[in-house]
């Protein structure tokens, strides 16, 4: 290996060594929060959004780190933090049955 890539690799491995320690000092919360915010935006398409109770973490401590990547976060009324899959089956009804719809699949 010459000298030039050792420099190069060292120096790569202090700026990694000094990310590591930055995000070590964050607050679980805030590590959390990036990972929901992250995971959401990979895995929806532009036009959706993710479905909460509304007492749910999502809803009330990360909805503008989400909205801010283009998505909403749709809550519903939740009993004991829990939504149930009629509620989520009505919520998925009524945007179907709402006329709007993405530019793409055209209005009916």
């Amino acid at each position: 290996m010459s000298a030039q890539v050792s420099l190069t690799v060292a120096r790569f491995c202090l700026r990694l060594a000094a990310s590591i320690r930055r995000a070590a000092e964050q607050s679980p919360k805030t590590i959390q929060k990036r990972k929901n915010t992250t995971v959401l935006s990979a895995i929806l398409r532009p036009y959706q959004g993710a479905i909460s109770a509304d007492e749910g973490h999502i809803a009330v401590h990360e909805t503008g780190a989400i909205e801010a990547t283009g998505h909403k976060v749709l809550t519903l009324p939740c009993a004991n933090g829990k939504i149930t899959a009629a509620q989520i089956d009505t919520c998925v009804e009524a945007h179907y049955t709402s006329g709007i719809r993405p530019a793409r699949y055209g209005s009916e």
